[in-house]
């Protein structure tokens, strides 16, 4: 028999028995992010022999929890999105994945990625401005963190529609009256998409 135990709650006695015939063991209820080593010894009818080395430290990990999304800052082409990060599943998350899909026809219209340098902590706010949008588009925009297990679960989607100050209008020729004007003009062809 092999007495396997979990270098974090090392102690005699602690550990799972497993068949003489076992030399793969699956462990369950770790906590991603804790580090773990783990120890080895052989059990016959003589007792407990030595424990092995210890193995190289590893730590349980899974993907990122979704960001939670703010509300989006329409811009001229533009849109800005801030979120702020949740559990990074053990692992520290390494880039931010950003798309926007046009809602008329279902296209994915921009992708962005967003590299994350440093560790940080659940509740990070982040800020990003999504560029080459067309003014008076509605847009499905999606974020998801990823760490070294892989992308995490997609945040759900908010709506914006980029827009800017309309265009300039088209004065016609004044008609003078008795003490009054009448002005004619025409509607600016940009409206600025609202």
């Amino acid at each position: 028999r092999y007495r396997v135990i979990n270098g974090k709650y090392f102690q005699d006695g602690y550990g799972r028995l497993l068949p003489g015939s076992t030399q793969i063991s699956y462990w369950t209820g770790l906590i991603n992010g804790a580090t773990y080593v783990f120890l080895i010894r052989a059990d016959n009818a003589n007792g407990m022999g030595q424990y092995s080395m210890p193995s190289p430290p590893i730590r349980p990990r899974t993907w990122p929890q979704s960001p939670v999304v703010g509300t989006p800052r329409p811009g001229n082409g533009a849109v800005t999105l801030s979120w702020t990060s949740r559990d990074n599943g053990g692992s520290p998350i390494t880039s931010y994945e950003i798309e926007a899909w046009k809602v008329s026809d279902s296209t994915l219209a921009r992708t962005l990625t967003l590299p994350i340098t440093t560790s940080e902590p659940s509740g990070t706010e982040h800020q990003v401005r999504v560029d080459g949008l067309t003014n008076g588009s509605t847009y499905d925009f999606y974020i998801q963190a990823v760490n070294a297990a892989g992308p995490g679960q997609v945040s759900g989607g908010v709506k914006a529609v980029p827009r800017t100050t309309p265009g300039a209008p088209t004065i016609g020729t004044p008609v003078a009256g008795n003490d009054a004007a009448r002005v004619y003009w025409t509607a600016p062809t940009e409206n600025g998409g609202a």
